[in-house]
């Protein structure tokens, strides 16, 4: 494949997305917002500063893998219904998004 690393990775996604067929990317513009859900809202809510503090002492690689990890297990996609609301390829794009918002490279 010939091409900047964005685009080719803006095409993997668009073919993983028509294999899943899924809708094309650019509808889930609603991901992009400065709106967020009541869920989020609440969840934002419940963190102490104790929980704060804790969050912001992760700063390596391993330690943003296991707290990703603990942070996903505890969302409640746990059961077949609520497993089929995501998908792999649309999260991996918003998530490379936001981390490219925040100055991490590739």
């Amino acid at each position: 494949m010939k091409g900047d690393k964005d685009d080719i990775k803006n095409k993997m996604i668009r073919i993983m997305e028509e294999i899943a067929w899924l809708p094309p990317q650019n509808e889930y513009d609603e991901l992009n917002t400065d709106r967020q859900t009541a869920d989020v809202k609440n969840l934002s809510r419940l963190t102490s500063p104790a929980q704060q503090h804790a969050a912001k002492r992760i700063n390596s690689q391993r330690e943003f893998n296991e707290a990703f990890e603990m942070w996903f297990g505890s969302l409640g996609f746990n059961d077949e219904i609520k497993k089929n609301k995501i998908k792999i390829a649309t999260s991996v794009a918003f998530i490379s998004e936001v981390l490219k918002k925040n100055g991490i490279k590739y």
